[in-house]
């Protein structure tokens, strides 16, 4: 079992939470992907915290993981962290939201904002979690 950098996975979580909020604000992408998922920015309910509960809890689990992948895969530099983070992106994140968006009916655009965000966030992660050692 490695020694996990709890410090370093955690601010992963909150960078998660960062990446999140500047990705789909006005300036950047929010635009694009309420077009993608058919939807007005006053569709959106920004009271309900569940969505945001999810993130979060989401983000521990995929931090925990990628340092757990990091270790195994004896990722040391940001290139190699980041390297894990796009393969993780690529074996597993990029596919789950490419069948459930597919089979639910959402844009290629909605999944493309979607992945783009989780893609940066993987690599930014693993690159983060490889250096920052204890």
């Amino acid at each position: 079992m490695p020694q996990f950098n709890h410090k370093a996975i955690w601010a992963m979580v909150v960078l998660q939470q960062v990446l999140g909020f500047v990705w789909y604000s006005p300036p950047l992408f929010m635009n694009l992907w309420l077009e993608g998922i058919g939807k007005k920015q006053s569709d959106l309910n920004q009271s309900d915290p569940v969505p945001f509960i999810v993130a979060i809890l989401g983000a521990i689990a995929f931090c925990y993981v990628l340092a757990w992948v990091n270790d195994k895969a004896k990722a040391e530099s940001a290139k190699d962290g980041a390297l894990v983070g796009g393969l993780m992106w690529l074996g597993f994140l990029a596919p789950a939201l490419a069948v459930h968006y597919k089979f639910i009916g959402l844009s290629w655009l909605a999944l493309g904002v979607d992945a783009g965000k989780e893609l940066v966030g993987a690599a930014l992660t693993g690159a983060i979690l490889a250096v920052w050692k204890k």
